[in-house]
Order: structure tokens, then sequence, then C-alpha cells
């Protein structure tokens, strides 16, 4: 007689199944308790082998989950670095026209500086003829 018909066993997977749903849901390890109770050594055997495998397949899943965040974190610290020195080298090129711009502004702003000088210098001395005559 297998452990399937002990009328233990038989016996409480009947009061299982009287159960709603709810607690029956609840009880599912218990279920699986009374399965490892009642079963023999090589389905005992046979269910912790299984359990092992669930444990390995779970580990080698992790492993791979762990190994493409690993390759995405890479993947964004090597954008992120190439986005920075892109960003540099554009400051850098701002940088240096600016300061080009800035040296040729100089001899530009001394060309209209004395342009309105000889400007004012025109419209004081005809004020000056003006006032004269007045």
């Amino acid at each position: 007689m297998g452990w399937t018909n002990s009328p233990q066993y038989l016996k409480h997977l009947q009061k299982i199944r009287s159960m709603n749903p709810e607690k029956r849901a609840v009880t599912q390890g218990l279920i699986d308790e009374l399965s490892g109770i009642y079963a023999g050594a090589d389905m005992q055997k046979q269910l912790e082998a299984m359990k092992v495998a669930a444990t390995e397949k779970n580990r080698e899943r992790s492993l791979g989950l762990a190994e493409k965040r690993l390759d995405y974190r890479s993947d964004l610290s090597d954008q992120k670095h190439d986005l920075a020195r892109k960003t540099y080298r554009h400051e850098k090129n701002m940088g240096d026209t600016a300061e080009i711009l800035g040296w040729a502004n100089i001899p530009v702003s001394g060309l209209v500086g004395y342009g309105q000088y000889k400007h004012k210098q025109k419209l004081t001395d005809r004020y000056t003829g003006l006032a004269g005559k007045v």
C-alpha cells in the first residue's frame, strides 16, 4: 500500500478539499508538508532533488539577471563618459571662440570709440560756432 492510499493522508486530503478556496490557498504549504510526511524515502529523495533543481535554476536566473544589469550599467557608464567628453569639447570650443571674438573686439571697439570721439568733436565745434553767432 502506497503512501497516497494511506487512510491518514486521505483523511487530511479530504479535510483540505472541503475547505473554501481562500483557506485552501493558505494551506498549500500544509499540503506540501503532508506529502513529505507520508512519502516514502524514495519520494522524499525525489522531492529534495526537485527542490535542489529549482534552487539551482533560480540561482542561474539570478546570475543571468545580474550579468545583464552589470552590462547595462557598463553601457550606461560608457555613454555618460562619452557625453561628458563631448560636452567638455563643445564648451572648450565655445570658450576658444569667445576668446577669439573678445580679442577681435578690442580693435573694433577702439575704432568705434575713436569714431564717436571724432563725431562728438565735430558736434562740439558746431555748437561752439553757433554759440558764437548767437
